[in-house]
């Protein structure tokens, strides 16, 4: 979690944006997965920024969370191992 002070400044949409692209590019992953809890307006929309779409929405640990995926650009991305 980060902290409030650190908020709003795009630290997270810049570290979110790395992994992505780590995941893709390097590890070859098909598809990256996220979720937050519904109410978290702001992750919410940094996910939709970042391209993900919803994949499902289900109670988890107890509070209403939002699933997503983003697929893998690259149809032929294979993991690597």
């Amino acid at each position: 979690s980060l902290s409030p002070a650190y908020w709003h400044q795009g630290l997270a949409s810049e570290a979110a944006t790395l992994l992505i692209d780590y995941a893709f590019g390097e590890l070859g992953f098909p598809e990256v997965r996220a979720s937050t809890d519904a109410p978290n307006t702001h992750s919410l929309r940094l996910l939709d920024r970042l391209e993900f779409t919803v994949s499902h929405r289900a109670e988890a640990s107890g509070l209403d969370t939002v699933f997503y995926v983003r697929p893998n650009p690259d149809a032929t991305a294979t993991r690597r191992t």
